[in-house]
């Protein structure tokens, strides 16, 4: 097996844990209500010569479930209503009770969600992915390459005695 192919398999290796743990993430955080985001994540890994290409797929809301949203630009009764629809079936989901649904519809429609807020404290992204799931993949990719390093060596020193 070639050197791109070992990384390759190694960062595939790696990206499927952190879908998992994303996944582990969602759950821990009481976040999962229909379950789509859950079923969205998927790790992608592709060698191209000697390049890859790696991503970590997901439901296009994950950004706002870690980050929030902002107010919409239609800020009609239309909105409000496909929000007020949206929202029912979040509560019936959750089990949330004490809220009244148009009204906080329309306050998402024209305030957006915070987050971290009582329903999301935030990190479903952040709290797997982040400058330490950065710096432990680097270590890993970087004992890889050193141990293809000093097999090419011991073998051009054994080639030369």
């Amino acid at each position: 097996m070639n050197q791109v192919s070992k990384l390759s398999e190694l960062i595939e290796s790696e990206f499927d844990q952190t879908s998992k743990d994303l996944a582990a993430q969602y759950r821990s955080l009481g976040l999962r209500a229909s379950g789509e985001y859950e079923r969205s994540l998927e790790s992608r890994v592709n060698e191209q010569g000697e390049n890859i290409k790696a991503v970590i797929m997901g439901a296009h809301y994950a950004r706002y479930m870690e980050e929030g949203r902002g107010p919409n630009k239609r800020q009609d009764r239309g909105m409000i209503a496909f929000i007020y629809v949206k929202l029912l079936e979040w509560m019936k989901v959750k089990g949330v009770t004490d809220i009244n649904p148009w009204m906080a519809a329309r306050k998402i429609v024209r305030e957006g969600i915070k987050v971290p807020n009582r329903f999301n404290k935030g990190g479903v992204i952040s709290g797997v992915i982040n400058e330490q799931w950065m710096d432990d993949l680097n270590d890993k990719i970087f004992d890889l390459q050193n141990e293809a390093f000093m097999e090419v060596l011991v073998s051009d020193l054994q080639s030369i005695a």
